[in-house]
C-alpha cells in the first residue's frame, strides 16, 4: 500500500481489489437514479485512487495534497467520487469515468471557485472554500 506522500505520478492505485469482466450492460438510456444506486460505501468491487494532478481537457490542475477518490465497478459501468466536493462521475470504461470526473471537476472550478462570492449562495460559497483549499494551482490550457 501506497502513502498519500509516495504518490509521485498523476494516478496510484491504492486498496484497488480484482475487479470483474465488463459485463456490457450499460445503455446510453441508464437514468440518474439507476447511476445512483450503483454507489455505496463499499462498493461491489474497486477501491481508493489517490490523485495529485488532475488534467482536463481545458484545465491542470496540481492539488495541495493528494486527494482519495472512491471507484467502483458494477454491471458493466464504473464510478469514480470525491465525496467532500459531491462529485460523481461514471462511464462504460476506466477511461471515460476517468475523463467524466475530471471534467466534472474543471466545471465545478469554473462555475464556482472562479465566481465572485456575491453571485453564490452560502452553500456554493463553501464548496468554493474547499476547491480552493485543496487547489495549488489551476492553469487553463489553451
Amino acid at each position: 500500500m501506497m502513502t498519500a506522500n509516495a504518490v509521485s505520478t498523476l494516478e496510484s492505485r491504492v486498496q484497488l481489489s480484482p475487479l470483474p469482466p465488463a459485463m456490457s450492460l450499460w445503455t446510453s438510456q441508464a437514468s440518474f437514479e439507476d447511476v445512483k444506486n450503483l454507489c455505496s460505501d463499499k462498493p461491489l468491487a474497486g477501491g481508493s485512487i489517490c490523485v495529485c494532478k488532475l488534467a482536463c481537457s481545458n484545465w491542470q490542475f496540481t492539488l495541495v495534497k493528494p486527494i482519495c477518490l472512491q471507484e467502483g465497478y458494477e454491471r458493466g459501468t464504473w464510478t469514480r467520487r470525491y465525496d467532500p466536493l459531491g462529485i460523481l462521475a461514471y462511464g462504460r470504461s476506466r477511461e471515460e469515468v476517468v475523463a467524466a470526473f475530471c471534467e466534472e471537476f474543471a466545471c465545478c472550478w469554473e462555475e464556482i471557485a472562479l465566481e465572485e462570492d456575491t453571485n453564490l449562495t452560502s452553500d456554493a460559497q463553501e464548496l468554493k472554500a474547499k476547491l480552493r483549499s485543496i487547489v495549488k494551482d489551476a492553469k487553463p490550457l489553451e
